[in-house]
């Protein structure tokens, strides 16, 4: 858990305000740098993601923290087991204090929203396989195809069905929204979803 004591030292006096400027603010501004690339509109997953790292590591506004190890952004590339875990496709992580996993979906074909949502998208997180010992997980949609917020409503109109308590839309801009469900195995999680237009 993130200490009030440890967010002093960044001038931030809660968890959301801390998800909002470490996390949500430097995944954004990759998105604004990789909307621009030639050719993203048809990239798979791996590159897309691969792209996002490098420029949180190297030109985001956590750079700094990145580099002096307070802050730790780790990327898997592939569906690769750790210790006999698998891992999600980005992960923030402040040693001993807090991390929040992150899987990205590419949403261009028309079950990429059920995919999504499905037992190797959001599934992840709410059958415990990730985050297992956490409350705060992550979903990225890279959408590929359609209209942007067409997909975000479709995908919420899924997400509310799958053991949803509550939703909030717009926690970080338009193209945002938290779902907070409940889990059979450990505590309630919360779903932090973005979605990055890449038409």
């Amino acid at each position: 858990m993130i200490t009030l004591e440890y967010l002093s030292n960044f001038d931030i006096d809660n968890k959301p305000e801390f998800i909002e400027r470490f996390i949500f603010n430097p995944l954004f501004e990759s998105y604004n740098h990789i909307k621009k690339k030639e050719g993203i509109e048809n990239s798979e997953e791996p590159p897309i993601t691969k792209e996002i790292y490098k420029y949180i590591r190297n030109s985001s506004s956590i750079s700094a923290e990145v580099k002096r190890h307070i802050i730790i952004v780790k990327y898997n590339p592939t569906e690769v087991e750790d210790e006999g875990e698998r891992k999600p496709d980005l992960e923030f992580i402040i040693p001993n204090c807090f991390r929040i996993f992150f899987e990205a979906k590419r949403i261009y074909k028309a079950d990429s929203c059920s995919i999504y949502c499905g037992k190797d998208g959001l599934g992840r997180f709410l059958s415990g396989y990730y985050s297992s010992e956490d409350i705060d997980g992550g979903m990225i949609a890279y959408v590929q195809k359609g209209d942007i917020l067409e997909v975000q409503e479709k995908i919420i109109g899924v997400v509310r069905k799958k053991d949803c308590m509550n939703l909030i839309r717009a926690i970080g801009n338009d193209f945002t929204f938290l779902s907070v469900h409940k889990r059979r195995s450990n505590d309630d999680i919360k779903i932090y979803h973005m979605f990055f237009d890449l038409t």
